[in-house]
């Protein structure tokens, strides 16, 4: 719980850093190309991550890779992010980032979880409601759930909407039980 509290701390303030530097695009894209690396490659995952490897090391590595292609908003905050020996939070900073960037870009991301996938057409439904319900672009995220049976789970910020039969069918048993 500490480090989920650390990581969002750490990315507000390279949020705002980059917002007061007028680099948030530029620092949102490069950071999403990072996050992609660790999350794609071991190799540079393990050698970020571990604490074997010598912090100067490290900087060094890291300055001759993105020392030119970065801004410098970005590099100076990984610096500061392995000074703390804090990178292993990482992955989750780039999460909160990327969270209070969709939200001063008025989008979200919505997780729908259906039995089967969905065809286009209840694709786009899907995304024109909650789009006029949140008032915001709304991007989907398909999670295929055969568990479900049937229907729909709908995640959107912090309210679940379930009209899945799995739902419906333990609301039943509930309501026969008592």
């Amino acid at each position: 719980m500490i480090s989920e509290s650390l990581a969002r701390r750490y990315s507000v303030a390279v949020f705002n850093l980059a917002h007061d530097r007028n680099v948030l695009d530029t620092v949102a894209e490069e950071f999403s190309i990072i996050d992609g690396m660790l999350r794609k490659n071991d190799n540079f995952r393990y050698f970020l991550f571990s604490p074997k490897i010598d912090l100067n090391e490290k900087k060094k590595v890291l300055k001759s890779i993105f020392g030119d292609t970065v801004t410098p908003t970005l590099l100076n905050f990984f610096f500061l992010v392995l000074d703390k020996k804090r990178q292993t939070l990482l992955l989750k900073m780039y999460e909160h980032f990327s969270t209070l960037y969709d939200s001063y870009q008025n989008r979200t991301v919505i997780t729908v979880k259906p039995a089967v996938s969905l065809d286009s057409d209840t694709h786009a439904e899907i995304k024109r409601v909650f789009e006029k319900i949140l008032n915001k672009t709304v991007t989907i995220r398909e999670e295929v759930d055969p568990s479900i049976v049937g229907g729909l789970q709908i995640r959107a910020n912090n309210t679940v909407y379930d009209s899945s039969i799995l739902y419906s069918l333990s609301m039943m048993k509930n309501l026969l039980l008592n």
